[in-house]
């Protein structure tokens, strides 16, 4: 339906385009003795622009259907286009587009006192056509300093807005791909112990789906574990989770991205990387980890506490077992081997911090 309503606009375009030919060929010059409509009476005047509208008519209906297609093609092949064009590109794209016309229609002005017409407009055109290809060419390439700017400014006016209400605005939690691999930060921003956006760069997201791909079967597991943990805690809660459009700079690494992302946005990191973990801490960047946290939460026991385990194995000294609390704490337990299997009920005589977290040594009750 909607293809014969729009073949007969064009048709209709067609009518009206021949009817005008066939006015303005009346009024031709024929062979320098006057108009053509001169040597004509009214009813070949009337034949002629009628016989100049059907033709029209006629040409259009019959190049409707191919015209359609061929529009359709590079409508379709334009999608496809815009579709696989990251939007940052767009937005940059349209901005440097809109910033190169304004200057070309500022500088078309001097083009106007050029003495030839048809050259005047030459230049004209040819004067938006160069400073729109060179704005939008130019914005596109400075595509991630533009976005930092807007970032900025994004950022400024939420920090207005919380001190005009006497409230400081929760920080961005910018994730390392560590994290989210790590998983562990979901659950708790799902208990509600972190507050503020997560915030995933595009770059980190471009590193999972690489480690997702990895031909090493862990690696692959562990990637692909970090994708589906992402997608489950956007689909929970997804106004806290969101993409940046940030690029690193030529020669830049990750983590380097990341801690300037995290200094720009007034954010912190979120990282299980000791590497990474230190590095922001140089550049006065604030960092949560989430070993530290882990350890921070462990149950904390004391000399002479008395509670039940469960003894899984032997330990590696003579008449030991071992058993571990909830949070991963070893527990040491003299004496214990023997009852491998069983659930005994246990004192702490003492407890050894390390590198590797704390280890608690306890005997029979």
């Amino acid at each position: 339906m909607i293809a014969r309503v729009l073949r007969g606009i064009v048709t209709l375009v067609g009518v009206l385009a021949g009817w005008s030919l066939g006015v303005v060929m009346l009024g031709f010059n024929f062979l320098g003795g006057g108009e053509l409509g001169r040597f004509m009476p009214f009813w070949g005047h009337l034949i002629l622009v009628l016989t100049c509208a059907a033709v029209g008519g006629a040409v259009a209906f019959l190049l409707a259907p191919p015209l359609f297609r061929a529009v359709y093609r590079a409508a379709g092949a334009l999608e496809q286009r815009l579709s696989a064009t990251p939007i940052a590109d767009l937005v940059a794209g349209a901005l440097g587009l809109l910033v190169g016309l304004a200057v070309a229609f500022m500088l078309s002005f001097l083009a106007n006192d050029l003495p030839v017409f048809w050259l005047s407009v030459v230049v004209k055109l040819s004067i938006y056509m160069l400073l729109g290809m060179l704005g939008m060419r130019l914005a596109v390439r400075r595509r991630s300093e533009l976005m930092d700017y807007f970032a900025a400014l994004r950022r400024r006016e939420q920090e207005r807005a919380a001190q005009a209400e006497g409230q400081k605005p929760p920080a961005d939690k910018v994730l390392d791909t560590s994290a989210i691999i790590d998983g562990r930060i979901f659950d708790v921003v799902r208990a509600g112990f972190v507050d503020g956006r997560l915030s995933v760069p595009d770059f980190v997201l471009q590193e999972l789906r690489h480690i997702a791909d990895s031909p090493d079967p862990l690696r692959r597991q562990r990637g692909r574990r970090g994708l589906e943990m992402l997608e489950n805690i956007r689909q929970e809660l997804p106004a806290r989770v969101h993409v940046v459009r940030r690029e690193r700079r030529m020669g830049e690494e990750v983590d380097a991205a990341l801690c300037r992302i995290a200094r720009e946005e007034g954010g912190c990191v979120v990282t299980t990387d000791y590497n990474l973990n230190k590095m922001a801490g140089v550049q006065g960047v604030r960092v949560l980890n989430v070993n530290e946290l882990a350890g921070a939460m462990r149950q904390r026991l004391l000399p002479g506490e008395q509670f039940t385990v469960q003894i899984l194995r032997e330990g590696r000294e003579k008449e030991q077992g071992l058993a571990y609390l909830d949070d991963g704490t070893m527990i040491v337990i003299e004496g214990g081997r023997p009852y491998i299997g069983m659930r005994r009920q246990v004192e702490v005589t003492s407890l050894l911090q390390t590198a590797a977290g704390q280890m608690v040594f306890v005997k029979l009750v």
